[in-house]
C-alpha cells in the first residue's frame, strides 16, 4: 500500500481510512458481548513500512478497525528512514515515488477470525466531519433580574456540547466586570442559591436561569448603571455552540464537492461513502404510538412486543421495523424433515431472543450494518431479562420475480400499463412499504397467489391476465403455477424487477 513522498511527510501524522466490506447481510449480534471490548482481537498483526532493504514495524497511533473487523483508521507518522521506491511493472520514470507500507499477521489468537477480512476500499487524506454551523459570541439579550427568567438562541437544533465543555452561556453582572461561563444542568434539583446554572432544551433552543433558590438569578444592567432605569444591557452572550444536522444532514455519497475556506495544499474535497447519524426530533404521534407500550414494559424487555418497541426505540439507530422471536437463536439452526409438503420446522432454543431490525432505507433490500445491530444489542442489553440470550440480526431476504402477460383495456396505453403492473408489484413485495395494507412484508407472511392477481388486476388499464403465461421465481427457482409460496416465520420478500408484458389480444 503506498503513501505519496512529500517533504513533510516525516513530520505530519497521516491517516488511513478503512472500509471493511459487509457483504451482502451482516452476522447476527449477540447482546452483551461486544466483540470490539474483548481482551484480545482475533489476530496479532502489525502494520510495516519498507525501509529500503527491508520491512520495519511502523509506529502506529491509533488503529480503531480492531485487526480490519470493522471499518475505521489508522493514523501513524511516517518514519525517517523510509526510502520511497518505484514498485510495479507498469511503473513509469517520471512517476512519483511512493512510500509502501503493508499489513501483516504474526499470530493467529484463538480461533481467529469468524470470515476473512474483506476491504471496499482504503483511502488517503480523510477527516471525520459533523453537519454542524458553530456561533460564537452570540448575544442572547439582558437579564431582567426576575426567577425563572428564560432565553432563546438565535439557531438550533443544539448539538451536545464538546467534551471540553460545561456550559455555552455566559453572564456579565459588572459593568466593568467580564463575561463568566455558567454550567449547563439538567434541572434545578442539586442547585443552590448561588450555582450559576441554567437548562437548555437543545431541540428549540429555549433556556432558563434558576429562581434564587434552585439555581441564581443573573444580575440585571441597567443602561446607565443606576439599576433603577429599564433600559437594559445586554450581558448574556452564547460563547459557543454548534448547530445543526437532522435528517436532512445525511448526504448522499459524492455530494459535499465544495470548500467552505480554502485549506492549503488542498484542491478539492469528496465523501466516497453516505454520511449518517443524523436523526430528526420525535414526533408527537410517534411520542403517543409508543407510550402504551412503554407503559406497559417500563423499560423491561420481557415480551416479544417489549423488543420490537425498544429495538424501533433505539438512539440513532433508525429502525424502521422490528420482529422479535423467542426460542430462535440465528447461529444454531436445528431443522426436523418436512412433512405434509410444510417447510421445514425448527426445533425452539430455549432462552433464546432473535430481534429482526430492518433500517429506514430507500432501497428495495434494506440491510441494516454490523454498526446498527451493535447499536441495537447494546441498547436492548440494558433492558433484557438476565437469563434471556439476546441475538440483534437482519432478516434472512427471499427474492421474488413475477412473469406476467395482462390483456390490456382497448383505450389504454400498453407502456403505462406495463409499467403501473410492475411499479405495483415491486411496491407490493417491499419490505418497508408493501404487504396488504402497504406497511411492509409481514414476517413469514406467504405468497399468495390470488392476492398477486388482485393487485395486478388493480392497475388502471388492465382487463384480462393470461394465466397460462404467469410464473413467480422465489430466488431464481420457478414454483409451482397457482400455488402459494411459503416462507420461514423469519423472512421477508423483496424484489428488484418484474417481467411485464401487455398487448390489447
Amino acid at each position: 500500500m503506498p503513501f505519496p513522498d512529500h517533504p513533510d511527510s516525516q513530520d505530519t501524522e497521516h491517516r488511513l481510512t478503512i472500509h471493511v466490506s459487509q457483504g451482502t447481510t451482516p452476522h447476527p449480534v449477540t447482546g452483551g458481548s461486544d466483540r470490539l471490548a474483548s481482551v484480545s482481537p482475533p489476530v496479532e498483526a502489525y502494520w510495516e513500512y519498507w525501509a529500503g532493504s527491508q520491512w520495519q514495524q511502523l509506529q502506529v497511533n491509533r488503529d480503531t478497525t480492531f485487526a480490519l473487523t470493522k471499518s475505521g483508521y489508522v493514523t501513524f507518522l511516517a518514519p525517517n528512514d523510509a526510502q520511497s521506491r518505484q514498485l510495479g511493472l507498469l511503473t513509469k520514470p517520471n512517476d512519483p515515488a511512493l512510500y509502501w507500507i503493508r499489513y501483516r499477521i504474526q499470530n493467529v489468537l484463538g480461533q481467529g477470525y469468524e470470515k476473512t477480512p474483506s476491504l471496499d476500499g482504503i483511502v488517503l487524506n480523510t477527516v471525520s466531519a459533523t453537519n454542524s454551523v458553530t456561533e460564537r459570541n452570540d448575544l442572547v439579550g439582558a437579564a431582567n433580574g426576575r426567577p425563572n427568567q428564560t432565553f432563546q438562541l438565535a439557531r438550533y437544533p443544539v448539538l451536545p456540547l464538546d467534551s471540553s465543555q460545561q456550559g455555552i452561556i455566559a453572564v456579565k453582572e459588572e459593568e466593568d466586570g467580564d463575561y463568566e461561563p455558567w454550567i449547563e444542568v439538567e434541572d434545578f434539583g442539586n442547585s443552590g442559591p448561588d450555582d450559576k446554572h441554567y437548562t437548555l432544551d437543545h431541540a428549540t433552543g429555549k433556556g432558563k436561569f434558576g429562581d434564587g433558590m434552585r439555581g441564581k438569578i443573573p444580575r440585571w444592567l441597567s443602561g446607565n448603571g443606576s439599576n433603577r432605569d429599564e433600559a437594559d444591557t445586554t450581558n448574556i452572550i452564547a460563547t459557543s455552540y454548534r448547530w445543526g444536522g437532522g435528517e436532512r444532514g445525511n448526504s448522499g455519497a459524492n455530494t459535499i464537492t465544495a470548500l467552505l475556506n480554502a485549506i492549503p495544499f488542498v484542491q478539492s474535497v469528496t465523501n466516497p461513502h453516505p454520511s449518517f447519524g443524523g436523526a430528526d426530533e420525535e414526533t408527537v404521534q410517534s411520542a403517543r404510538d409508543r407510550t402504551p407500550t412503554r407503559l406497559r414494559s417500563r423499560d423491561r424487555a420481557v415480551t416479544p412486543e417489549d423488543f420490537e418497541s425498544l429495538a424501533k426505540g433505539t438512539p440513532g439507530a433508525h429502525i424502521r421495523r422490528a420482529q422479535a422471536f423467542p426460542l430462535l437463536n440465528p447461529n444454531f439452526r436445528l431443522v426436523r424433515s418436512a412433512a405434509d409438503g410444510m417447510p421445514k420446522a425448527e426445533v425452539p432454543i430455549p432462552g433464546a431472543v432473535t430481534v429482526l431490525v430492518i433500517p429506514e432505507s430507500l432501497s428495495e433490500k434494506p440491510v441494516p450494518t454490523e454498526g446498527t445491530l451493535q447499536l441495537v444489542a447494546e441498547h436492548l442489553d440494558q433492558h433484557r431479562l438476565l437469563t434471556c440470550e439476546l441475538f440483534v440480526a437482519a432478516p434472512r431476504y427471499r427474492e421474488v420475480r413475477i412473469e406476467v402477460h395482462v390483456i390490456a383495456e382497448p383505450t389504454a396505453d400498453l407502456g403505462n400499463v406495463e409499467q403501473g403492473v410492475r411499479s405495483r408489484l415491486l411496491t407490493y413485495f417491499h419490505p418497508l412499504n408493501g404487504g396488504e395494507d402497504r406497511n411492509g412484508w409481514k414476517f413469514g407472511w406467504p405468497i399468495d397467489f390470488s392476492e398477486t392477481y388482485r393487485q395486478i388486476f388493480e392497475v388502471h388499464g388492465v382487463d384480462r391476465i393470461d394465466t397460462s403465461l404467469m410464473k413467480t421465481y422465489l430466488d431464481q427457482v420457478l414454483q409451482p403455477s397457482c400455488s402459494n409460496v411459503l416462507l420461514q416465520p423469519d423472512e421477508l420478500v423483496f424484489s428488484m424487477d418484474h417481467a411485464v408484458t401487455a398487448s390489447y389480444s
